[in-house]
């Protein structure tokens, strides 16, 4: 096992494969892909009383793009730096049927580092007027039409923030809420601005 910069590889490894021939069975699968998405990293307690974490990223190639959980120490790839948006990464886990459909899980016995290979990631852009009703995994290239304030509210833990902003693009307009952190990076952020939403 390679353990350069945090990361880990297993010596034996199976070929990789493209995004789009990956089938939700359970078995071990390799994919090589860029990093579009990195979400936050959330606790969960285990039965013996310790503390697990888990935080999903979604990567792509030309053929399409996944959803990855790390978990536990893996986890600490992304946190401590070593692996950030854009880079191109080669995992090994196991394909899974999850909640948003096929995602490959990666625990403390598979592996994850970077790659030095080429990749062009295709990322599934759609139209406002393309948007359905509990659409997920929306990615939007977007004109910013008119920023509200930010409003704050009580939650079981602390306060929350949110922020209401209108957006547009040829095929029409359309609101978002934009949630705690997100709704602060949009202080430095002006109408006419054109912004990438990733994962909506």
């Amino acid at each position: 096992v390679n353990n350069d910069l945090g990361m880990t590889k297993s010596t034996l490894e199976p070929d990789s494969i493209k995004i789009r021939n990956i089938e939700p069975d359970g078995s071990t699968v390799r994919v090589i892909g860029k990093i579009i998405n990195i979400g936050a990293v959330r606790e969960f307690p285990r039965k013996d009383n310790s503390t697990g974490r888990v935080m999903s990223i979604t990567i792509a190639d030309e053929t399409g793009c996944v959803n990855v959980s790390l978990w536990d120490e893996m986890v600490e790839n992304i946190t401590g730096g070593f692996i950030k948006i854009n880079d191109i990464i080669d995992i090994t886990g196991q394909a899974k049927d999850g909640s948003e459909g096929t995602q490959v899980n990666i625990g403390t016995k598979d592996s994850i580092c970077i790659s030095q290979e080429s990749i062009q990631a295709t990322i599934p852009q759609k139209k406002i007027s393309e948007i359905k009703d509990n659409d997920s995994k929306i990615y939007l290239t977007v004109k910013v039409l008119k920023i509200g304030d930010i409003k704050t509210f009580n939650k079981k833990k602390g306060t929350g923030k949110l922020r209401n902003v209108s957006l547009g693009d040829d095929s029409g307009k359309i609101s978002a809420t934009f949630w705690n952190d997100k709704a602060d990076l949009l202080s430095d952020i002006h109408i006419g601005d054109s912004l990438l939403i990733r994962n909506a």
